[in-house]
């Protein structure tokens, strides 16, 4: 039953961006890995509640309307299509609002090393510097990518964890992707995401979860591992402002549909093409009929048009 059989993760590693977790549903649905029946029990959470540990539940199966961990977190901050919260040092007072810090604080490091200024008299975005290390350096673009605007906020954990969500739904069933990790494991390398692992290389999203989703932000086309056909190459953002809509990828190019899996070069795109400028009505170039692919050889296939995005709200 599962009540009783040992809880364990459905994946290992680090979900990157919206690719890495669509890999890892495909995957689910696919059999490949498996859904978590439940939540874990208190006596579990120790061993499975840590960095690396990705679960995957199907909410219908599993009657799980609420993950819960036991773990206490900030409030949540929209990241691209995920929602990432940050481990506090102690829980909020009874009564007291989740209120972020003023700009006034003591200077907090963060867990990773992430800091930033936060004395009143201080430059606000000079570096540390060489002797004594004065000011503590802005977080960079890499730590805004891991933590997003959870930066000194709230009183953080030192090398505490930070939790990643994300939902799609299927079939009129709500999957929900739980992630955790810490941004020194990440910056080490020790987590592999799912478009890197060799194991999930020739797993590919089927269309109900690339082009059926509510999301807010583009699905970004992988750099390493799989690819993402028919998706232009966007980094989501890093912050909780409103991103903009994605515009459809190459609507309008008619001759995309004759690009191949097998094209290696700008001559290869196409069976009836006979030079890059051939392929499609309004693509002038090969780098245009890529968007924001490096080369040729990384499409897959036909674009139909990327959907509109909403945050994934568990």
């Amino acid at each position: 039953m599962s009540g009783t059989t040992q809880l364990r993760p459905t994946y290992h590693g680090y979900v990157r961006d919206t690719t890495d977790a669509l890999i890892i549903f495909e995957a689910c649905l696919a059999g490949q890995l498996l859904h978590v029946p439940r939540r874990p029990h208190d006596r579990e959470r120790q061993n499975v509640i840590k960095s690396g540990s990705i679960f995957v539940y199907e909410e219908h199966a599993s009657g799980i309307k609420r993950w819960t961990d036991s773990i206490t977190w900030s409030p949540s901050r929209i990241m691209g299509n995920y929602l990432v919260y940050r481990q506090l040092e102690k829980p909020f007072a009874p009564g007291e609002k989740k209120r972020a810090k003023g700009k006034g604080g003591k200077s907090t490091t963060q867990s990773g090393g992430i800091s930033k200024p936060r004395q009143r008299n201080a430059l606000p975005f000079q570096q540390g510097l060489e002797h004594g290390n004065e000011y503590p350096s802005v977080p960079s673009d890499e730590d805004r990518q891991l933590v997003g605007s959870l930066v000194d906020s709230y009183d953080f954990k030192e090398q505490g964890l930070v939790k990643k969500t994300i939902s799609i739904t299927y079939n009129g069933v709500p999957h929900h992707l739980i992630s955790y990790y810490t941004v020194e494991d990440v910056k080490a390398g020790l987590l592999t995401s799912p478009a890197d692992d060799q194991g999930l290389r020739g797993v590919v999203p089927r269309a109900e979860l690339t082009n059926g989703q509510n999301f807010r932000a583009p699905i970004e086309e992988s750099i390493g591992g799989a690819y993402m056909p028919g998706m232009r190459h966007s980094a989501a953002p890093a912050t909780d402002a409103p991103a903009a809509d994605a515009p459809a990828a190459d609507a309008s190019a008619t001759g995309t549909s004759a690009v191949g899996t097998s094209a290696t070069s700008a001559s290869a795109v196409g069976t009836s093409a006979t030079s890059a400028s051939a392929i499609g009505t309004s693509a002038t170039s090969a780098s245009a009929i890529r968007a924001t692919a490096t080369s040729a050889s990384a499409i897959h296939a036909p674009a139909t048009g990327a959907p509109k995005w909403l945050p994934a709200v568990l």
